[in-house]
């Protein structure tokens, strides 16, 4: 799918809000949208090349879209960053040693979570075999994949761990800066419905930060599932 240059200019000049131009690219065209390849090769339940795709629950699905919003702009030659206006915080993309202490933070919090959960002696089994399993996350400090397979199967949902990478990864000014930026234009309908999905604009964008930055590298599998 091509973005119109005027749909761009559009939202630039604030004519539209966030969520008409996010519904105009993925809801009003009703046609068939091919992905860029680096998320092709991540989906594996949907037609491959098209939308509509989701993240499981219904509640996550604005945080997918801007997510698909964000992969679009990027391959047409826009600058995703730019274009949302979330381009200018000074933070620069995380070293080794960055994803190292994030996994290591991670492990801690987990297991301090592990240890409260299952402090009897009768529960000694699996908790040591859930402990385990988390110091094995030490060894694969090359990309955060496993990190968000690890919260999902401790019962973390997409916002909390999400929220959590970005506070280690990035720092919480970027989290805050954020949710400046992209919560001026939340959703329609229902108190709660415009906060969530305020929110998970935010978290699209953590997710999508993550993936171009290398640090999550099959996004449409590693975001998917988590319970809300």
């Amino acid at each position: 799918m091509t973005i119109d240059q005027k749909l761009v200019d559009s939202f630039r000049l604030d004519e539209i809000s966030l969520v008409d131009f996010i519904g105009k690219i993925l809801i009003e065209p009703q046609v068939p949208v091919p992905l860029s390849e680096t998320i092709l090769e991540d989906i594996d339940e949907t037609e491959p090349g098209f939308f509509p795709f989701s993240w499981g629950s219904c509640q996550y699905d604005t945080a997918c879209d801007m997510f698909q919003v964000m992969d679009l702009l990027q391959t047409n030659g826009y600058n995703p960053f730019e274009v949302l206006k979330i381009d200018d915080f000074d933070v620069l993309t995380p070293s080794t040693d960055d994803i190292i202490r994030t996994v290591e933070k991670f492990v801690t919090a987990v297991s301090k979570h592990i240890e409260e959960c299952y402090p009897e002696e009768e529960y000694r089994e699996e908790r040591e075999e859930k402990l385990d399993k988390l110091e094995e996350l030490k060894l694969e400090s090359t990309t955060l994949n496993s990190v968000f397979k690890t919260a999902q199967d401790n019962s973390w949902d997409l916002w909390t761990i999400s929220l959590t990478i970005c506070s280690h990864v990035y720092g919480e000014e970027y989290e805050e800066y954020l949710k400046e930026n992209t919560g001026k234009s939340p959703g329609f309908g229902p108190m709660f419905n415009i906060l969530v999905q305020s929110q998970n604009y935010v978290v699209g964008a953590i997710c999508y930060r993550l993936y171009a930055d290398g640090l999550v590298t099959n996004p449409h599998t590693t975001y998917k599932g988590f319970d809300t």
